[in-house]
């Protein structure tokens, strides 16, 4: 099937596996059902919603909590392919790999990395540049859980945090020594090898996991290399003082083969010999003084070492492109729970403090940049009626300086505002509403203006949220979340500023008005202890609203997309899970003049497959992705070429069917 294949054949692939998926379990709702209760604990608590730990049913937010014990039942490889089946939220891989893949949540298109943020154990990973999220410093085997939290996250976070926050939590040691391997083979020559140590001494824990990786990739030049080495170091003796350390580093080296024509073979490249690599070192302190009934005082201690080299060669010659990046950051925080009025408030404080230095070697403009952004932020919630009814305020105020070697230095003020309500209507069910204020300031390489040396002013943007989540006992949970952004001043790159000599030339700059709508609907049922079934659907309308591109719909977001999925427990030792997603069509990236309509037709049903047996100590599995060798493409830009002065549709495909297995051996000891 082509990229223009039929819609109705596509929708109706996945309205038939969604219902197969589902058919497949009814005979099973008149047996008694059961629920793994240590998962669903785990799954009702979070920590990044106002960054301590908290019930879920006093978030008021669309919350998703995805463990361990989920991901290790899916054939996903990277941490994009674990998010793409969540409600809102649409991943764009143009390598297939992985490393450089969009997740958007709530229609933000081609500025969703700036506007998504991303965390790990509370450490932020968004690039202070364009470069996004390197969503390969993070290998699967380290993941304990990754909290999804939809809505405005500046108050608690600041920048970036526009439309929802994720934050991936790493394992940490407990108390037995654990050793685990994974070894994994798969299609295009992929080979992976992972190693996991964990445990306790006295009062410390430990984790220590390292991981290569290598693939020539689905494509011609798409090879991937990568090596990840990560510790984590803890101290708590239910004392006075804790302590909790973590440190890192992951070294790559990468193709980029480029966008290509519709009517190319989906494998080819016209760029063989470009490339990429790039390494990094974190590491991230957090003491922690426990006060008693004066609350908890933590500061955390982080810096960041980033470096990447990218090479393009064309028939104009070699070009490179060369940086250092220097992060550092100090975040005090206090935490005291107290009662007011005969209501008990948890109130949450602090500051944060973050330095980013940008140094180039090799670039068109070579200049060096610098932000320093200080936020200070309070949160209270109350207990209006004890686990009933909670109400959420916050608030936080920033200022953003920039320094800049060859261009204009800017500092603007930002603040952030949030009023959230919750009420637990019945166990396990709420309805909630939220209203969030929030802002994204400049990247540190998006400068505007026709030189681009000046930095645009803040983005603000209203984000309402109202939804309930209604627990039908412990086999069934529905949930509904109505949504709307308006945002003023967007940031964003508009191609179409100025006319020159028959050329448009585009600027870094603001736009007036947007608004983003939608609802997103949510099922997830365990009829049976051999059973678990889920199914998302979305509905999105983003929209730009002003003079320029009024009532243009803002390209690359879908307006429908959906999942569904069903996992099977035939006996104690075998799992068996399938899953589907499907996108809608989408406009082209950068096709803000929507010139292109609906013609470029990407919509499209993938359907993947994992097979899981524990015989411990070992546990084998074995995958295959895209099982129906659906031909289609998650990311597609409006580009213009230079050689023939005329704009075209540059395609990025997306990987064919393809094939994993593996073994993981586990061990105490």
């Amino acid at each position: 099937m082509s990229l223009n294949g039929s819609k109705v054949i596509k929708n109706g692939l996945f309205a038939m596996t969604a219902g197969m998926m589902i058919a497949g379990s009814i005979d099973a709702w008149a047996q008694a059902p059961h629920v793994d209760k240590e998962t669903t604990a785990m799954r009702d608590l979070v920590v990044t919603a106002s960054r301590i730990q908290e019930d879920t049913a006093t978030v008021p937010s669309n919350v998703t909590v995805i463990t361990s014990e989920d991901i290790e039942k899916m054939s996903a490889q990277t941490v994009p392919e674990v998010l793409r089946y969540g409600a809102g939220i649409q991943v764009s891989d143009y390598t297939g790999t992985g490393r450089t893949a969009t997740v958007d949540i709530r229609g933000f298109g081609e500025t969703a990395a700036a506007n998504t943020l991303v965390l790990v154990d509370g450490r932020r990973i968004n690039a202070p540049d364009l470069s996004g999220v390197d969503w390969t410093t993070i290998p699967l085997e380290r993941i304990e859980r990754i909290e999804i939290i939809r809505g405005g996250g500046s108050v608690m976070y600041g920048d970036n945090a526009t439309g929802g926050v994720i934050n991936i939590i790493t394992k940490r040691g407990g108390d037995e020594h654990r050793i685990q391997t994974d070894t994994r083979l798969g299609s295009y020559e992929f080979f992976k090898q992972s190693m996991d140590i964990s445990g306790a001494v006295g009062d410390w824990t430990y984790d220590v996991n390292a991981s290569y990786t290598t693939t020539d990739g689905y494509r011609d030049n798409g090879h991937f290399r990568n090596k990840t080495g990560a510790l984590s170091l803890g101290y708590d003796a239910d004392g006075f003082f804790a302590i909790d350390m973590s440190a890192g580093t992951k070294d790559d080296r990468y193709g980029l083969p480029g966008a290509l024509l519709k009517d190319q073979w989906p494998t080819d490249t016209d760029a063989p010999f470009d490339y990429a690599d790039s390494e990094e070192q974190y590491i991230r302190v957090v003491p922690v003084l426990r006060l008693n009934s004066a609350g908890e005082l933590s500061v955390a201690f982080e810096h960041r070492y980033y470096e990447q080299l990218s090479k393009w060669v064309s028939a104009w010659g070699t070009s490179a492109y060369e940086y250092k990046l220097y992060e550092y950051g100090v975040s005090p925080k206090y935490t005291v729970g107290f009662n007011a009025f005969n209501l008990a408030n948890t109130l949450v404080a602090g500051i944060d403090y973050y330095t980013s230095d940008l140094h180039y070697i090799q670039s068109l403009i070579p200049m060096d940049r610098h932000r320093h952004s200080t936020g200070y932020y309070v949160h209270d919630k109350i207990a209006l009626i004890p686990d009933e009814l909670y109400l959420n305020l916050g608030y936080r105020c920033a200022r953003t300086k920039y320094d800049f070697s060859a261009a204009e230095d800017a500092a603007y003020n930002a603040d952030a505002a949030t009023v959230g309500l919750t009420y637990n209507y019945a166990p396990r069910s709420k309805v909630f509403f939220e209203f969030d204020r929030s802002f994204r300031t400049v990247l540190l390489d998006e400068l505007g203006g026709a030189a681009f040396v000046q930095a645009p002013p803040p983005q603000i943007s209203k984000h309402y949220q109202l939804g309930v989540r209604h627990c039908f006992g412990d086999w069934l949970t529905l949930g509904a979340t109505l949504f709307q952004i308006d945002t003023e001043n967007e940031i964003f790159y508009d191609p179409f500023v100025t006319m020159f000599w028959g050329v448009w030339n585009g600027e870094n700059t603001n736009y007036e008005e947007t608004r983003r709508r939608g609802i997103e609907l949510e099922l997830e049922s365990r009829p049976h202890d051999k059973i678990r079934i889920f199914a998302h659907y979305t509905w999105m309308d983003p929209e730009l609203k002003g003079d320029k591109y009024n009532d243009n719909e803002i390209p690359g977001v879908a307006r429908h997309s959906g999942s569904a999925g069903v996992t099977l427990y035939p006996n104690e030792n075998l799992t068996v899970d399938a899953r589907a997603r499907w996108i809608d069509d989408k406009l082209l990236i950068s096709d803000w003049q929507n010139v292109e309509g609906e013609e470029w037709d990407d919509d499209y049903v993938v359907v993947d497959l994992m097979v899981t047996y524990d015989l411990a100590p070992f546990t084998l599995y074995a995958g295959v992705n895209n099982v129906f060798d659906q031909e289609y493409s998650e990311y597609g830009v409006r580009a213009f070429d230079w050689t023939s002065f005329n704009y075209y549709n540059a395609i990025y495909p997306s990987p064919e069917r393809n094939f994993v297995a593996g073994i993981k051996i586990h061990k105490k000891f």
